[in-house]
């Protein structure tokens, strides 16, 4: 199978993340969408929720989203997927089992994280692996956009039937994005909990009341993005195991931990778009059932570590929780039920808490990954 790799065009205007919605829906025809967001696309996904022609099905990981788009194209659409290089990793059996195997020819937007210039480590690996990844697929893909590649794209998706990639370099290194917020189609909400109430804390002021019942001696595991970055600057220490990428995956690591060291107290940190990126884990913890693992989900009903786009079923987390099986489970704004629940020992549990989307952005990033884990792991088992 032939392929295209165009990414040398110096003298050529590329359109910007933002540029090339309007040029890639008159190009591929696109009248419907699914995926993850990236801080990296925030502009091109905030016109996505913003397009009111096109079906929009938002998605809570990138697998998900091969799924959606080939139903979509099943049904008559021409479809996009958005989402980070990461997540062409995570869903590359499903786009090569399902998209390629049934020559469903849906057109992706990669963000592609880890080029030259990238100050996040977690994503140095993929980021050297991403143009590999495709050329092994046998994806047709382009580097940056211009009006001339998309349309030459568009001829080899049209001759091969087969899916396609555009990949955006990053446009801002170093640099905290604004963060631009969507609103929601109003749904119907897993809890009696009011959307007032939510304005109370925001992400800094829960993590300094939850931290302050948190000694050196409990292991501590943060989730992807704003929470770990918080942490990291605010209360670095030998404890933290920050969980910079694998979003999704917070949990099952601590799982793994909690079952090896029982003797030692656990929480789990994270936002309720991790949560759902693997809401499948809280079955498995409910049945391993440590007694040494409190759960705490920060619920902002956003993606706000990307650009603030919403979550959905955010508001079912506890109630799953507790189907599953974990002892106590707590949804709250207020101080002392979040100290109380940190403070009470041998149960599984979930703290429950409905934050703001107010708060810092502008943190470090946990950059040494390897330095920080067997910092963690002497600190436990030395």
């Amino acid at each position: 199978m032939s392929r295209i790799e165009i990414d040398d065009y110096e003298n050529r205007r590329h359109f910007s993340e933002g540029e090339i919605y309007e040029p890639l829906r008159e190009a591929f025809g696109i009248d419907a969408f699914s995926g993850l967001p990236c801080g990296e696309l925030r502009e091109f996904v905030n016109q996505v929720f913003l397009d009111k022609e096109s079906l929009h099905l938002m998605a809570s990981n990138e697998r998900e989203a091969v799924g959606i788009s080939a139903g979509m194209w099943l049904g008559g659409r021409e479809p996009a997927i958005y989402m980070q290089n990461s997540g062409l990793f995570l869903s590359s059996n499903d786009i090569g089992s399902l998209l390629i195997a049934s020559k469903i020819p849906v057109t992706i937007v990669a963000s592609w994280r880890g080029t030259p210039g990238e100050t996040a480590t977690q994503h140095h690996a993929t980021g050297k692996a991403t143009q590999d990844l495709l050329r092994a697929l046998e994806i047709p893909f382009i580097v940056e956009a211009d009006e001339e590649k998309l349309w030459l794209l568009k001829e080899e998706k049209e001759r091969t039937g087969m899916p396609v990639c555009i990949l955006k370099c990053r446009e801002r290194f170093n640099q905290p994005p604004e963060t631009i917020m969507h609103k929601s189609k109003e749904r119907p909400m897993g809890s009696n909990i009011s959307l007032e109430k939510s304005v109370r804390l925001n992400r800094e002021q829960a993590l300094d009341i939850i931290m302050a019942n948190i000694d050196v001696d409990t292991a501590v595991f943060s989730s992807t993005g704003l929470i770990s970055r918080s942490l990291y600057h605010y209360y670095d220490g030998p404890n933290q195991f920050y969980n910079a990428g694998a979003l999704g995956l917070t949990s099952s690591i601590a799982l793994g931990f909690a079952m090896t060291r029982p003797e030692v107290k656990v929480v789990v940190i994270e936002g309720d778009g991790s949560v759902l990126a693997d809401i499948g884990i809280l079955n498995l913890i409910g049945y391993y059932h440590p007694s040494n693992f409190h759960h705490i989900v920060l619920n902002n009903r956003s993606y706000l570590s990307c650009s603030g786009e919403p979550t959905i079923g955010a508001d079912l987390i506890p109630q799953l929780a507790l189907d599953f099986g974990y002892d106590q489970i707590i949804t709250t704004t207020e101080k002392d039920d979040i100290i109380s629940l940190v403070n009470k020992p041998n149960q599984l549990k979930m703290t429950h808490i409905l934050i703001n989307q107010e708060g810092r952005r502008d943190f470090d990033r946990p950059v040494e990954a390897a330095k920080i884990s067997r910092r963690f792991r002497n600190h436990f088992y030395e």
